[in-house]
């Protein structure tokens, strides 16, 4: 995850960043706590959502709250997408992971 900062306060020491074109940027691991719950999900779902539309789902379908630091799983129907979604503490976060086969 890439921390931007478009509003530095020297612009004569200003460097653009060729990455994401904001001033300057600082590479940010997270890492979840050691006790974190893992729910998969067993059926596919609609790829087409996103954070609300998979924090609804969450919800109304597991009876979970999504705001826990639970991290839910989400495949696609064929079953060569991920999507995992938790809250961090401050927002929602939404990965997405493409599989692919080993040749």
């Amino acid at each position: 995850m890439w921390l931007c900062d478009r509003s530095a306060r020297s612009r004569s020491k200003r460097r653009q960043d060729s990455r994401c074109g904001a001033i300057s940027c600082t590479f940010v691991m997270i890492f979840p706590s050691n006790r974190v719950k893992i729910l998969v999900a067993s059926k596919p779902v609609d790829f087409r959502k996103g954070h609300d539309g998979l924090a609804a789902l969450v919800r109304n379908a597991l009876n979970k709250e999504p705001f826990t630091g639970t991290v839910f799983v989400f495949r696609s129907r064929r079953a060569d997408r991920l999507k995992l979604l938790y809250w961090d503490g401050t927002e929602l976060v939404l990965a997405y992971k493409r599989l692919e086969e080993q040749r």
